[in-house]
């Protein structure tokens, strides 16, 4: 983690990503490690906000995403 300023306000900040053995594409290990990051990071690190983003022909990532919010 590194100490960003959003607002004013102190912040921890990090980058999450997902790399996968071709073997084991679409059997939602993916979802789920990234579930447990973001519960870990609202309940354990008391988060108040998170935020992702990618390039827009990263189809994989945006489509986790989408589910990752629904």
């Amino acid at each position: 983690f590194k100490l960003e300023k959003d607002e004013g306000k102190e912040i921890l900040q990090t980058d999450v990503g997902c790399l996968i053995d071709w073997r084991f594409h679409r059997k939602g290990y993916a979802l789920e490690t990234l579930q447990a990051i973001v519960e870990y990071a609202f309940s354990e690190l008391k988060a108040e906000k998170i935020s992702a983003d990618t390039n827009t022909e990263n189809k994989p990532w945006r489509n986790l995403m989408d589910v990752m919010v629904s």
